[in-house]
Formats: C-alpha cells, sequence, structure tokens
C-alpha cells in the first residue's frame, strides 16, 4: 500500500514549515554535532576491540573528537562549516552563494583526504621492514595524545582517521 502525498497543497506546507524551523533556528551557528554524537556514529561503525575503538571514540578523549578541542574548533574545514547553501526562492538573502558553499565542502574533502594519507603513511610505522609488528609502537596501554606530534605510530594513525572522519561525521 503506497502513502503518496498529493501534489500542490501538502508540499506547499512542508516547504513553509522548513522555512519557519529555518527561519526560527537562524540565530547563530549551529552546535549540533557534539562529542556524543560523534561518538556513537563511530562506535556503530567500527567493530574494533575495545581498547583501540575507546580511543578512537570516546565522547571525551577520542581522536575522532580532538578536532573539538583548543583551536581546531574554530577552523571551519576540520567541521565542514559554512558549506550549506539553500538558494533564494527559500530563503531571499542566505549568508552563502552556491559558489561559496562549493569551495567550503571542497575544502572540507581535501581536508578529511588529507587526514586519511597521513594515516597510511603513519601505518608503515606500524611494522618494521620484514612486515613484523613493532609491539612498541601498536601499544595502548597508556592513552594516547592529540597534539599531532609524533607519538607511538599506533596513536598517529588513530589521530589522523579520527580527525578524518570527524570532518565527515560534521558535514
Amino acid at each position: 500500500m503506497s502513502h503518496r502525498l498529493p501534489p500542490g497543497r501538502p508540499r506547499a506546507m512542508v516547504a513553509a514549515a522548513f522555512l519557519i524551523a529555518l527561519a526560527a533556528g537562524a540565530t547563530g551557528p549551529a552546535v549540533a554535532f557534539t562529542g556524543g554524537n560523534h561518538e556513537k556514529i563511530t562506535r556503530a561503525a567500527l567493530p574494533w576491540e575495545p581498547v583501540t575503538l575507546s580511543e578512537m571514540a570516546d565522547a571525551r578523549d577520542g581522536a575522532v573528537n580532538a578536532d573539538d578541542h583548543g583551536g581546531y574548533f574554530l577552523l571551519g574545514p576540520l567541521h565542514c562549516d559554512n558549506a550549506d547553501y539553500l538558494a533564494p526562492r527559500y530563503v531571499p538573502h542566505y549568508p552563502r552563494s552556491r559558489d561559496g558553499a562549493d569551495t567550503e565542502l571542497l575544502a572540507c574533502v581535501r581536508t578529511s583526504v588529507a587526514r586519511f594519507r597521513n594515516a597510511l603513511r603513519a601505518a608503515d610505522g606500524l611494522v618494521d621492514a620484514n612486515g613484523e609488528v613493532r609491539a612498541g609502537e601498536s601499544d595502548l596501554s597508556s592513552h594516547c595524545t592529540w597534539k599531532e606530534t609524533s607519538d607511538r605510530a599506533k596513536c598517529e594513525v588513530l589521530e589522523q582517521l579520527g580527525r578524518g572522519w570527524h570532518t565527515i561525521e560534521d558535514f
């Protein structure tokens, strides 16, 4: 059994409700994605062993939340900020043009891709020249720090992956 809305009036009502909600919420920047949201998405997506998953996903101290701390929080491309756009037919004076939103979105994607490439480079440090796991580089008996400084290779990999996924999750 199909439940389709008849054309015309219901669509106009939905559009009007959307515009009213948009106008009511347009008082400042959105801060919808908190650490808890990132943790839920990351834990649901990654079937990793518990210690590694906690290092990656923890709402307060996980790598996926590193971009929400310190000066990183204010850097738009790390959060896909300003990549939104609404055509003038919906909002006559939206603060961003289509080109501006596209530019921001591309910066956001490039930022994530760069992080993933950094993670791949850091992953080389997990093994020696013979492909054997370097125990000291993959040890998580102490917590990683997310300060973009050289630490254990596994921490570097997690930090870069977490920072890259953060951007995508925000989008």
